[in-house]
């Protein structure tokens, strides 16, 4: 339902050796976001730098994920932005029913991992 956010997991399947994600210095974010049509995903990530590996082992890893159901940032009272939904008591109100891809993002090129295949979610109207 719009509004409530979607738990889910991101599936590494490794068949080979162990690989670090994180040959620069910093540990790479990811996030799953929600796009309509052939629109970009846009996320804003922390300026912060976590160091160390991320090492992704021979085998299945499974990275928990909560995808937010509401807009990524709202109007506050008395803006005039018009692309911009107002927000609602609690922040970003939700998104409008509909189907959308959720889609990866990481905060960094990630060699050696492929590009992950979106997938459709369709979003309900939160009931009363």
């Amino acid at each position: 339902m719009g509004g409530s956010p979607i738990p889910g997991a991101l599936v590494i399947s490794n068949p080979g050796g162990a690989f670090d994600l994180n040959p620069r210095g910093c540990k790479p974010e990811f996030t799953v976001v929600l796009t309509i049509g052939n629109s970009p995903p846009s996320v804003a990530w922390p300026a912060k730098c976590a160091a160390g590996a991320y090492v992704i082992p021979h085998g299945t890893t499974r990275l928990a994920v909560s995808v937010a159901t509401t807009y990524p940032g709202c109007l506050q009272a008395g803006g005039s932005e018009s692309r911009i939904p107002p927000c609602s008591a609690t922040g970003p109100p939700p998104l409008p029913p509909g189907v959308y891809n959720a889609v990866l993002v990481w905060s960094t090129a990630v060699p050696p991992m492929p590009a992950a295949d979106p997938v459709s979610v369709m979003v309900l109207a939160k009931t009363s």
